[in-house]
């Protein structure tokens, strides 16, 4: 796989999780990757408003990921990206081919305004 359809198909995937976490978290009050969020440093810390109206701020974190990545090329898959998630099992099927492949760690935060309680 080539690096640019590695990043492209990375961001693709990103993306779309945001758009389907905002689709299931609809009629709550939480929020993924808000729009209109202002920046603003506190001491060390870098706050996140939704608006510059103070009564009814509500504040964004930030939420890591840190993941390791995959791409594998052979005969038989042509190119693919796996994204590993937790412990990886290890086994065999009978099968070999030459294959070329490496791993890659991807990390990226997104900012989300948590829901609100009552």
């Amino acid at each position: 796989m080539q690096l640019r359809d590695f990043i492209t198909e990375t961001l693709v995937q990103i993306a779309q999780g945001i758009e389907r976490a905002n689709e299931r978290l609809e009629g709550s009050s939480a929020l993924v990757n808000p729009k209109n969020v202002k920046t603003y440093t506190r001491g060390e810390n870098l706050v996140m408003r939704l608006s510059e109206d103070k009564e009814h701020d509500r504040f964004a974190d930030f939420i890591e990921f840190d993941v390791a990545a995959y791409a594998k090329e052979d005969a038989a898959t042509k190119g693919t990206l796996g994204i590993v998630i937790g412990t990886i099992g290890l086994g065999t099927q009978g099968q070999s081919a030459n294959s070329i492949g490496s791993e890659s760690r991807i990390r990226f935060r997104i900012p989300m305004v948590m829901p609100t309680a009552g």
